[in-house]
């Protein structure tokens, strides 16, 4: 394995146009940074003899403590390392600091090479553009055609909406989910049957195929759950509020915060221990909730609702949800068994796999917007942040189920390993007994098959109406 390289640091920035990837490389003749946004990117060399002055500057957002989560691309700050320059480009260096630790660790690199010429941290972003010599003319007129470009194209998706919404299209779209939805509630009922009829095995005597295991949940890096505390592969934590208003009454996310990754995680029993890799897992947790009046909310819970601005048992109607896969617990896995060398690459995915991988990691964005002309492709990735914040109110902080394509675990050819597969064979794993799993499972299938029944009949109506 590689020696990590201390000095130098890479993570990814949530964007409406695509996820950005950054990389910091220091080096003792100066500092080199890559981007690949599609606006401001690209490379930078900053030579530390060329560096008049350097520092931090921030930007606070209008999130603020018991407020609702906004979208994902819409942080409570917004942070830069930024610095002046005196070599012949002459402009100013500005980039996004990567989160916690490795914020502290970079910062800590770079004030070591510039020494007296650093002027300090959190400097006010307007304050930071007089005095590093950043370009702040003509941003008004900028903002101000950016708006309207972006209130002409919500005037057009609405217009669009509209047509779509007419019966030429609204049916056929109505079939479609309906018949989804019927297809998809078949297709679970038909994993519950196989279930059924498919004998737990042990790891070591498990056979290449659709294998069924039960055993206890192990993982490298177990996280400590929010609320309850408990060591877990991952959670997901919620925090909602209830309103009483005659429109919009019940319960509302307000807030949601989540821990470890749904990646991988090893399932062991008395012969031994096999990876799963939860890639398009269907995943059967239980939850466990907290109702304030009723319940007594742990202490990490109570901690957590005051970082977040909520206060627990002041009268206020929230209610806490955590759910969880926690390590040394019984997981119950049914999927396929194979060995590593099965996995399709990423160039070795069918179109309809590409299209499927590309709607999910939300790349289509970037697709689109790189297609675009520069100045209509800002304006829609404005757009696309604006209707995340819209529609992502109350859900910012959960995990995010864009972002690359995930990598299957590095296991050597011959390991075998528990996935979905390419066979359209079931892919369960929940914490639960076998058969509630099988009972949970079967239950949720058939609501999603009468719902599709419904709506097909409803549209088939319809479409009889305005015929006859």
């Amino acid at each position: 394995m590689p020696a990590v390289d201390p000095h130098r640091w890479t993570f990814t920035i949530p964007n409406p146009a695509g996820d950005v990837h950054v990389t910091y490389q220091l080096t003792p003749d100066g500092l080199a940074f890559d981007s690949d946004a599609l606006w401001n990117g690209g490379k930078v060399a900053l030579p530390w003899s060329a560096i008049v002055e350097a520092g931090t500057t921030l930007l606070g957002m209008p999130v603020g403590r018991g407020a609702p989560d906004l979208g994902r691309y819409v942080p409570a700050k917004l942070e830069w390392l930024v610095a002046s320059r005196s070599d012949a480009t002459g402009a100013p260096f500005m980039g996004h600091l990567p989160p916690p630790p490795d914020r502290e660790a970079l910062i800590a690199a770079v004030r070591e090479h510039v020494g007296a010429r650093w002027v300090g941290e959190g400097i006010p972003f307007v304050e930071a553009q007089k005095r590093f010599g950043m370009r702040t003319g003509g941003e008004n007129l900028k903002a101000a055609g950016m708006v309207v470009g972006v209130l002409a194209l919500l005037a057009l998706l609405l217009i669009v909406m509209v047509i779509l919404l007419s019966p030429i299209f609204l049916f056929p779209a109505g079939f479609i989910v309906g018949g989804w939805l019927f297809r998809s509630g078949l297709a679970g009922y038909r994993d519950a049957i196989a279930i059924a009829n498919t004998p737990t095995s042990r790891v070591a005597s498990a056979a290449i195929g659709l294998v069924e295991l039960e055993g206890l949940a192990k993982a490298a890096q177990p996280s400590p759950a929010a609320v309850s505390g408990r060591p877990s592969v991952f959670w997901d934590v919620a925090v909602e509020t209830y309103s009483t208003s005659s429109d919009s009454g019940g319960w509302h996310q307000m807030a949601a915060r989540h821990g470890g990754t749904i990646d991988l995680l090893h399932l062991e029993d008395q012969t031994g221990r096999v990876p799963v890799w939860l890639k398009d897992a269907d995943l059967l947790l239980t939850e466990e909730s907290w109702e304030a009046g009723k319940s007594v909310m742990p202490a990490r819970g109570v901690a957590l609702l005051d970082e977040l601005g909520f206060s627990w048992g002041s009268g206020n109607s929230l209610r806490v949800r955590e759910t969880r896969l926690e390590v040394d617990a019984t997981v119950y896995v049914i999927g396929t068994l194979e060995e590593r060398r099965t996995i399709p690459g990423p160039g070795e995915l069918g179109l309809v796999a590409k299209a499927v991988s590309q709607y999910r990691t939300g790349q289509w964005r970037t697709s689109l917007i790189r297609m675009l002309p520069p100045f209509l492709g800002r304006l829609v990735a404005v757009l696309f942040g604006f209707l995340s914040i819209l529609f992502g109110v109350g859900r910012g902080g959960e995990r995010s189920k864009e972002g690359p394509e995930p990598v299957p675990p590095d296991l050597p050819p011959d390991a075998v390993l528990v996935w979905k597969g390419t066979a359209g064979r079931p892919f369960l794993v929940s914490n639960r007994h076998e058969t509630q799993a099988m009972e949970q499972l079967r239950t949720r299938s058939l609501y999603k098959a009468g719902a599709g029944i419904v709506i097909v009949c409803y549209f088939l109506y319809e479409t009889l109406t305005l015929l006859f």
